[in-house]
């Protein structure tokens, strides 16, 4: 009964969030960013910051993009499951990268930020490791995000089991301990600006799905996401796109302005 419940209420929830609500997340923004730094011709070595069991495109992207990708990440044993790297680097990414510094030309970091426990560190190898004019692309999720409030109140046996219940599409992918370090705008930002980044673009997103079990919180969650899109509150947002960069030489690509869309051809 419990597993038809749920059924029903994600399916009503699905019905009732609009296609709109949907492709202007960061989830639908974070592939066209990346493919847009990734494609650029200056773009040959790349780190994959908690690179984990897969890599965020095709192997065939990494390929016809001509991109030496580099995983760094403390577990080998997932990374020994990422078909994309050509390198694997056993390593914490809040020490400094095995890497010759000024020689990477982008990171990236899909769902990574919030599991590292000093994002300070992190930034600062970033910086480090990257040649002048070289770019950051992380996709992570504020600390004051309510299943990120959540996530930090429960228990983890408790938390477990609630996954299993209710979200058994992540139930499986869980286990990873998330510290959510600075990870809100604000303290982020001022993070950047310390190691010596600029930011480049930002993206907030200010919905999610992780109530879709129960409909009623659905729609209290989109109506909150909707209140603080309309005041701009970032440091109050669900998850947040950035691109970071090492000052230096400008070149070709341009970004947007905040919450446009992006091309993602090769810059001519």
């Amino acid at each position: 009964m419990l597993a038809t419940f749920v059924r029903l209420n994600r399916a009503l929830s699905s019905r009732s969030t609009s296609l709109a609500i949907r492709n202007s997340g960061c989830f639908a923004m974070f592939p066209k960013v990346t493919e847009m730094v990734l494609l650029h011709p200056e773009t040959t070595r790349v780190v994959d910051a908690g690179a984990g069991a897969a890599w965020c495109f095709p192997t065939e992207f990494k390929t016809d993009a001509n991109i030496h990708l580099i995983g760094i990440d403390i577990d080998a044993e997932e990374m020994e499951l990422n078909p994309a790297l050509d390198e694997r680097i056993e390593s914490s990414v809040c020490e400094p990268f095995p890497v010759q510094p000024g020689t990477i030309d982008a990171i990236t970091s899909n769902f990574g930020v919030e599991h590292f426990p000093d994002n300070e560190a992190f930034l600062r190898n970033c910086f480090d490791s990257l040649r002048p004019g070289g770019r950051v692309i992380a996709l992570f999720p504020s600390r004051y995000a309510s299943f990120a409030i959540l996530n930090r109140l429960t228990p983890r046996g408790l938390k477990l089991t609630l996954l299993k219940h209710f979200r058994p599409d992540v139930a499986d992918h869980t286990g990873f301990t998330a510290f959510y370090d600075r990870t809100d705008y604000g303290n982020f930002t001022k993070v950047v600006k310390r190691v010596g980044l600029e930011v480049e673009f930002y993206h907030p997103s200010y919905f999610h799905s992780y109530f879709a079990f129960f409909y009623p919180l659905h729609l209290g969650m989109i109506l909150s996401g909707a209140l603080r899109l309309m005041f701009g509150a970032r440091s109050l947002a669900t998850y947040n796109l950035f691109v970071l960069r090492k000052p230096g030489p400008r070149d070709s690509l341009r970004f947007g302005q905040e919450r446009h869309s992006l091309g993602t051809s090769r810059p001519k």
